[in-house]
């Protein structure tokens, strides 16, 4: 006897994973997602009161690297990726943070 799989069992979590449903324009924002976008935006906040601004010109910098954390990068869709900050400190005691996108394969 063999035993074939018929695609017929979906166990709870698979049900509660679901946050879109069929027709609708997009996923739906649950209170998690809130949160994290309100979290991600308060980081941003407090970094910029500490005097790190996010580099947004293309010229090179030279800096002691003095710090770098996980974070979460909010896109134009409002959507979270993964990413890293990394925090400098220049010569003069300009300081600023660089950001890197990561990437899953």
């Amino acid at each position: 006897m063999t035993s074939v799989n018929t695609g017929k069992y979906r166990s709870e979590k698979s049900e509660k994973k679901k946050t879109w449903e069929p027709g609708a324009e997009g996923p739906r924002e649950n209170a998690a997602d809130k949160v994290r976008l309100r979290q991600a935006s308060e980081k941003i906040h407090i970094d910029n009161l500490y005097g790190f601004h996010r580099v947004s010109d293309n010229r090179d910098r030279v800096g002691y690297l003095i710090n770098m954390h996980v974070t979460e990068i909010v896109e134009e869709d409002k959507r979270l990726t993964s990413g890293v900050d990394y925090y400098f400190l220049e010569e003069d005691c300009t300081r600023f943070k660089s950001l890197k996108r990561l990437k899953y394969k």
